[in-house]
């Protein structure tokens, strides 16, 4: 048990040394890492208030009224499915229910974990409900790290999809974590 906190600790200690701007994430049993890309800023207090991993918003703009964000949350497969495409098609389908109209494509595979992986992304476009979202799924096993961001417009959108490639690629997989709960000693 002691053996796991200190390897816990160096794990925080080398992320903390690697990237100023990363956040470390630790959902689900599983830790890991992503960075704010150019121009953005992490919004710790709404990821506490919407109990996300982490969300983000460019760099003078507001959560409240901004135009485009990004969020990173951590689900299990647990009754989503065998499998991240059981996930994806499961999200697909509450797509088009909740934004009829919707078009949904692929969007390829962005490379993660410092190219030890890949997520899988999807790109949802419904214009006539200023609806412009893409998710990314990174697999890793029984728990699936997602990226969403949304954009207002099209114009947004365009604009601000490279600094949601780039925070995908920033994803760094760092294991399981067990949680050390302290025990009164007698």
């Amino acid at each position: 048990m002691i053996l796991t906190v200190v390897a816990s600790c160096m794990m925080v200690g080398a992320y903390a040394q690697e990237d100023s701007k990363s956040i470390l994430i630790n959902q689900q049993g599983s830790a890991y890492a992503v960075a704010a890309p150019d121009g953005w800023l992490s919004n710790k207090e709404i990821s506490t208030e919407m109990g996300l991993g982490a969300a983000f918003h460019p760099e003078g703009t507001v959560w409240e009224n901004t135009g485009a964000y990004i969020f990173v949350n951590t689900t299990s497969l647990a009754g989503s499915g065998d499998n991240v495409y059981d996930l994806m098609s499961y999200d697909i389908d509450m797509y088009k229910i909740s934004s009829p109209g919707i078009h949904i494509q692929d969007g390829g595979r962005i490379t993660v974990n410092r190219g030890k992986g890949s997520a899988i992304v999807l790109k949802m476009v419904n214009k006539s409900a200023n609806t412009y979202e893409a998710v990314a799924y990174v697999d890793q096993g029984e728990i699936v790290p997602f990226f969403v961001f949304s954009a207002t417009s099209e114009e947004d959108f365009n604009k601000y999809l490279p600094a949601f490639q780039a925070m995908v690629e920033s994803y760094k997989y760092y294991g399981p974590v067990t949680t050390v709960a302290n025990t009164p000693r007698d």
